[in-house]
């Protein structure tokens, strides 16, 4: 008989999917016009998506079936959610949606897309001899062409892709960067082989992310915004997108050395980050909703509620249940509406 051999999962990632994901419900739950709280709102922003991005690159392949896997794993939520969210947010309002469904993803659910995009051009990069750098010029070329941001997720995607694209070849070269640092020849190779200089470095990083936060707005950070073209502003732009895109690669990578492999109260948050992320995004309305209307003034007391209610919604959402029912669904829409299409092709 032979032997099934289980592939042990890497608790390293899900530490990393699960703190994005912490950071990400936090982002989505503050709400206030204090300057100190948009800095933080702007430097969560700066920080979670990168890592779901490289997490995301890192896990992703090339070969026969990759694609249809990934439509079942992303496309089919994606889909799901997109009908959800128009029939929840609209129709009981009596709103009307002017733009086409699933062309223009329903409120947060860009990011699917954009995942699933990056999968569908990634054997495209890989034929290229300097992937990433080719990327980060995508990305830089990109803002000069004003694009609705909601559009495919275009911009969005662009930009994203060097992250994407790093977690991809990080994976690549995995052990080669390894060895390298390993074997402590010199004293530069045991400074980069030191967890304490590492963290020095990423609190730098962080640091330096804070002062994109003050500097950058929002929307800029966000990359919903192309280049303004009044004087010198179109250079300083691009000089900002390139910064910060490099700014997020260091965090990323610094982030991936650091992180524990052992199982903490993270990995459970994000083995079932999927989860958390669909089932958060209709609370934040609610959510926002009532705080707009309590208005409270008080910055401290707004953080408070914030971290409370993210904490709470994080421990609900993560439970394994939730996942598995709503796996369930997706793998029941996919046998019902799509298997008969694609069993044809």
């Amino acid at each position: 008989m032979d032997k099934i051999i289980l592939k042990e999962r890497i608790n390293k990632f899900d530490n990393i999917k699960g703190l994005a994901i912490i950071l990400i419900v936090v982002g989505h739950l503050l709400i206030t016009n204090d300057f100190s709280l948009k800095l933080l709102k702007n430097f969560l922003f700066i920080i979670h998506l990168p890592l779901f991005f490289f997490v995301s690159g890192y896990f992703s392949k090339i070969g026969p079936g990759e694609l249809l896997k990934s439509f079942k794993r992303i496309m089919i939520p994606y889909i799901i959610f997109c009908i959800l969210f128009k029939i929840y947010f609209y129709i009981p309002y009596f709103q009307l949606s002017y733009y086409p469904i699933f062309i223009y993803p329903e409120y947060g659910l860009w990011f699917l897309l954009s995942i699933f995009t990056m999968k569908m051009i990634l054997p495209l990069f890989n034929k290229l001899k300097y992937p990433i750098s080719f990327s980060i010029i995508l990305a830089m070329i990109i803002g000069f062409i004003n694009i609705n941001p909601g559009l495919l997720a275009i911009t969005k995607t662009i930009c994203y892709m060097p992250i994407f694209l790093m977690g991809f070849t990080y994976k690549k070269h995995e052990e080669i960067i390894k060895n390298k640092y390993s074997a402590n020849k010199n004293n530069i190779k045991k400074l980069f082989n030191s967890d304490k200089f590492m963290a020095i470095i990423l609190i730098l990083i962080m640091a330096i992310c804070v002062m994109i936060a003050y500097t950058y707005q929002l929307e800029f950070i966000k990359f919903n915004k192309a280049y303004s073209f009044n004087g010198i502003d179109p250079l300083f732009d691009i000089i900002k997108r390139a910064f910060l895109i490099i700014v997020q690669l260091v965090f990323v990578l610094l982030v991936n050395r650091l992180m524990t492999n052992e199982k903490t109260i993270l990995t459970k948050i994000g083995i079932n980050s999927m989860a958390i992320y669909l089932l958060h995004l209709p609370f934040k309305r609610i959510f926002l909703f009532i705080m707009k209307r309590i208005s409270i003034t008080n910055p401290l007391f707004s953080l408070i509620i914030a971290l409370i209610t993210s904490a709470l919604l994080v421990y609900i959402l993560s439970r394994d249940p939730i996942s598995k029912y709503l796996n369930k669904i997706f793998e029941l829409a996919y046998n019902l509406f799509f298997n008969p299409i694609i069993s044809r092709l």
